[in-house]
């Protein structure tokens, strides 16, 4: 009984590891359970060779108890092999599941905001009828869940739970990847299919998480996400998203390139039910015509990249807000943008022109225009200069120039100027005032900005 005493307390390790097995850390720096459990097996195997040593050293000396000892451990070995072995049992079970769990992973952000801000005296049907408001609000809550089913496929969606449309929850990124080469993998290209940001320049698939100044110049966005007061533009790339097929480089290519085409009409264009036709309630494409898109960048100095892009496409637009019909709209825009990183430092810019349809029913349509094109053109220049790790101040300056505005308000421009302090790793706050002037008309419009930040 003596020599079998210590392969009864290995044993005893072995059950008292065996549940932590199907615990284990999935970090991909770890042992995997996989691994785990083969080397189980092989101690396991080891304790019976010892064992059987033991009975072949000393057969005659066993007695009655010892006997009975030996046949029970025996019995637990085997009972520990049926686990480990069992397809359908509870550990080969979690270590599929673990499997398929580490196929997924989710991530995320909240971008908490209050604002204080002017707006024009004695506005309509508003309880405080002030010249200053502020509020605080969510600006973007965002949820995304990405699944790697193989090493060539990937799918992904992101959500908004608190955009500026709070009675709904809006898909923003709903894409799957083929990748030929295997995902992570230099090589030629790799493709996407599915509602993605509109490969155009730089700033449209800059991530809200990761941009300095709380919105993207106006030219791009639109007057309506920023602050009251402003004429409205919709932006030339409203949601910044599209629906459609895309060829895109691999990480690791020294040239950044995509081309796609897409649906043309983006995800948030307005209100449907005047400026285009509606489809059966929904807002996917209101023509046979789509956009085709094309951006380069290339890093013509180790700390100097420049890009140009392309974008060409039609929409269908009715003359007037009770027309039966539409008629097609050519839609071009062409830019350019450079990212110019010093020490410490960093100077990004981008302009933008293009034509835009004049829509029927809205104020800045002259009679006569609906259904023809317009120019529009913007720019922005923004300097962020770091203040040590855990701060940085960022000034951008940024102009629209749409010909629809040019006899009421005439060119657009804002100052926003703003500092940014990183709390930890995965949250930053942002202060930021904005400035904004209209060539003529001016309004109320200034405000300031406050936000937390934090990254999952």
């Amino acid at each position: 009984m003596k020599k079998t005493a210590p392969i009864l307390c290995l044993l005893a390790v072995l059950l008292f590891w065996l549940p932590m097995v199907t615990l284990g850390d999935t970090d991909e720096d770890t042992i995997s359970q996989q691994e785990e459990i083969e080397a189980l097996k092989t101690r396991l195997s080891d304790l019976e060779n010892k064992l059987n040593e033991i009975l072949s050293a000393q057969p005659l000396n066993v007695g009655v108890g010892q006997q009975e000892d030996i046949e029970s451990l025996k019995s637990d070995m085997q009972q520990i092999k049926d686990i480990l072995t069992e397809p359908e049992g509870a550990i080969q079970t979690t270590i599929s599941d673990v499997s398929k769990l580490k196929k997924i992973k989710v991530s995320g952000y909240i971008q908490g905001r209050f604002e204080a801000y002017e707006k024009v005296a004695g506005e309509k049907n508003k309880g405080d009828n002030k010249t200053s408001d502020n509020r605080f609000y969510l600006r973007r809550a965002r949820f995304k869940i990405t699944g790697q089913p193989t090493d060539k496929t990937l799918g992904l969606v992101q959500l908004d739970i608190s955009g500026y449309d709070r009675s709904k929850v809006e898909s923003k990124d709903v894409y799957l990847e083929y990748h030929p080469w295997s995902i992570g993998v230099k090589a030629p290209f790799f493709v996407r299919v599915g509602q993605q940001s509109v490969p155009f320049g730089y700033i449209i698939e800059r991530s809200s998480s990761a941009r300095e100044v709380p919105e993207r110049a106006k030219v791009f966005a639109g007057t309506t996400v920023g602050l009251p007061g402003y004429p409205s533009f919709n932006g030339l790339f409203p949601g910044e998203r599209d629906k459609g097929i895309a060829l895109l480089n691999t990480d690791g290519s020294k040239v950044e390139w995509a081309v796609a085409i897409l649906n043309g009409t983006g995800t948030k264009a307005g209100d449907a039910g005047k400026a285009f036709l509606e489809s059966g309630g929904k807002f996917e494409d209101n023509n046979t015509g789509k956009a085709f898109v094309g951006r380069v960048r290339y890093p013509i100095l180790e700390n100097l990249n420049v890009g140009v892009s392309a974008y060409s496409g039609s929409q269908a637009v009715r003359v007037v807000s009770n027309a039966p019909s539409a008629v097609n709209v050519s839609q071009t825009r062409y830019g350019a943008d450079f990212q110019l990183y010093l020490s410490g430092a960093s100077l990004k810019g981008e302009y933008v022109t293009g034509k835009e349809p004049y829509y029927s029913n809205t104020s800045t349509t002259p009679n006569g225009k609906s259904g023809k094109n317009r120019t529009v053109s913007g720019w922005y220049l923004m300097g962020v200069k770091n203040l040590g790790v855990k701060n940085q101040l960022v000034a951008q300056y940024d102009v629209l120039d749409d010909e629809a505005m040019a006899s009421t308000f005439g060119k657009l421009s804002s100052w926003n100027l703003g500092v940014i302090h990183f709390l930890d790793d995965a949250t930053k706050v942002k202060l930021f005032y904005e400035i904004n002037k209209e060539e003529r008309n001016s309004v109320r419009n200034d405000g300031l900005r406050f936000e937390v930040l934090t990254v999952f």
